[in-house]
């Protein structure tokens, strides 16, 4: 599925590209059409993730389990380029992470701004209850440098996740893929 969505996107892409290069769709063969669309797709199937991570954070941001939110939010304060701080058990391999946004909503809900509604209070009394990381916590996908920016950018999509933990073989953190990094390898395409 995950390759239909990648070609459909791309050939969307194509077809933007030549639409805007003023070529007549009934003077394109679908051969030339696909070969453009592979050709521009091409760089994120090849380009391994170690290729790109640690260009612009070499190192990541971490905590471990029972950390308290406070302890995150001083990490993000000393370095702003950075939304994410994951979360790591005693061997140093990625449990989860916590993200900005995660902080933004605890200021928010302690400062009295919240969803309107039972649910939402509901949702408040859990959240500003929170004081760990482990109890906030969201689960994140992680990849490894020997992976292809293709599969990097595929979690962005699908799971909304700007920052990528970069782990060994034994789930050990190692690196950080940041958006940022990601956007750079890819803005020929846009």
């Amino acid at each position: 599925m995950l390759r239909f969505q990648t070609l459909f996107t791309t050939a969307c892409v194509c077809y933007v590209y030549l639409s805007d290069m003023q070529f007549s769709t009934d003077k394109v063969n679908i051969k030339s059409f696909v070969d453009i669309c592979c050709s521009m797709g091409k760089l994120f199937k090849d380009e391994k993730v170690q290729e790109i991570y640690k260009t612009l954070i070499s190192t990541p941001t971490f905590v471990k389990t029972g950390s308290t939110l406070k302890d995150v939010a001083d990490l993000l304060l000393k370095d702003p380029r950075k939304r994410t701080v994951f979360v790591v058990n005693a061997k140093k391999q990625v449990v989860g992470a916590i993200m900005l946004s995660t902080l933004l909503k605890h200021v928010a809900y302690r400062a009295g701004v919240r969803a309107r509604g039972a649910v939402g209070f509901l949702k408040f009394l859990s959240e500003v209850l929170s004081e760990k990381v482990d109890d906030v916590m969201i689960s994140v996908d992680t990849i490894t440098p020997e992976d292809t920016i293709e599969k990097a950018l595929a979690i962005v999509v699908e799971k909304g996740i700007l920052d990528i933990p970069v782990v060994d073989g034994n789930n050990v953190l190692i690196g950080e893929l940041n958006g940022i990094e990601i956007l750079a390898a890819g803005k020929n395409l846009l």
